[in-house]
């Protein structure tokens, strides 16, 4: 995503200098918001305070690449294997932001070398990536892609907004990181890259921005930054983050535009929300793995530690610090994951009854009669 673009004559001068040229003039009050909305299904009591399982995955990932993160990781089960592969699982924004700061001990704006082409191509985030290109106009693609944040960030932090007059389209990100401020500005820098990246994408082009602002203070040094970005049009100290491109780049044309394919991305992308499970703390992080682990996998105490990190008496004792137990967990799993088949899937009984750990069909019939007072049959009729 942030691999430098080809060399051109500026770009390399400030790679070498970390002169940056004069900077536009301030946007004026003219400049018209073009607004956002909510997707309809968004319950901001269960996604506010979250990321998507996609977001913190990537970082641990790039981490790993640099050898970090893994303290990180083993104190959070919430971002164990399981729970990151669960595209329906959102982590705590909190933990996710203890991954970016892992990113703060390295020198500048190296992290950028973390994410190599290839390592975050259109498609890594989920359907917002495809949002971004589903607009018949880069501008109309934006304005999908910011209604639909919280498909790539917790909405409550990432605020988008697109911004159109005198000749510039200017997308403005409210700088509302909480803490550190070296952390801020590591996630303020990935977002620009981030959004201008799939502006390229979408485009076809090596779009080049007019001026990229950050409110974080000026680094020492932000060749890789500027290499990155393309420009050395950056300021620094600046009111807001944004991204400012020429509103000619805003009329360009999508080339995979398809009629009606941003109604059905949108609609998708309401329907992961609304579907949603926050994971932000220990227990739902076990949670998350227990119940993953009846998509085929060993169902025991043994093999849930070691997905999780831990020892199985450690297991225990945070499940009795929870006033609960190994096999109460369980039960509760199986019933979880039972009835979800039941009710959403085309399975035969027979199939659902082996997945849960039943050894055959009577056995869940009683199990359902036990937890919904009717059959199988007649939870999935109704």
């Amino acid at each position: 995503m942030v691999a430098p673009i080809p060399a051109s004559r500026p770009v390399a001068e400030i790679a070498a200098s970390g002169v940056s040229e004069p900077l536009l003039a301030p946007p004026e009050s003219s400049f018209r918001s073009t607004g956002s909305r909510h997707p309809s299904g968004y319950d901001s009591a269960v996604i506010d305070g979250t990321v998507p399982s996609r977001q913190a995955g990537l970082l641990l990932g790039a981490l790993r690449r640099a050898g970090l993160g893994e303290g990180v990781r083993a104190r959070l089960p919430e971002l164990a294997d399981d729970v990151l592969a669960d595209e329906l699982a959102r982590p705590s924004t909190s933990s996710a932001i203890q991954l970016w700061r892992e990113f703060t001990l390295l020198p500048d704006d190296t992290f950028i070398d973390l994410f190599p082409a290839g390592t975050l191509p259109l498609g890594a985030f989920g359907v917002w990536d495809y949002l971004y290109t589903a607009g018949h106009d880069l501008a109309d693609s934006i304005r999908l892609a910011t209604a639909h944040i919280g498909n790539l960030a917790d909405p409550s932090v990432e605020r988008l907004e697109l911004i159109e007059a005198d000749g510039l389209l200017r997308l403005q990100r409210a700088n509302s990181v909480p803490g550190d401020p070296d952390v801020a500005a590591v996630i303020e820098q990935f977002a620009m890259l981030l959004y201008l990246s799939r502006s390229r994408d979408a485009t076809g082009r090596m779009l080049t921005p007019a001026q990229v602002s950050f409110t974080q203070r000026a680094p020492r040094r932000h060749g890789n930054l500027a290499r990155a970005l393309g420009t050395n049009r950056i300021e620094f100290d600046a009111e807001y983050n944004s991204l400012t491109l020429r509103s000619d780049d805003g009329r360009l044309e999508i080339p995979q535009f398809r009629p009606g394919l941003g109604e059905v991305l949108g609609r998708h992308a309401e329907m992961l929300l609304t579907a949603s499970r926050p994971v932000r703390s220990w227990h739902a992080g076990f949670r998350t793995v227990l119940r993953r682990s009846f998509d085929g996998r060993e169902v025991s105490l043994d093999a849930v530690a070691r997905r999780m990190r831990i020892s199985t008496r450690t297991l225990q004792r945070r499940l009795a610090e929870h006033h609960t137990t190994w096999r109460e967990e369980v039960e509760a799993a199986r019933r979880d994951v039972a009835t979800t088949l039941l009710r959403d899937s085309p399975l035969p009984v027979a199939a659902i009854a082996a997945r849960v750990g039943y050894s055959d069909v009577r056995t869940l019939r009683r199990a359902v009669h036990r937890w919904h007072g009717r059959s199988p049959s007649a939870l999935r009729a109704a």
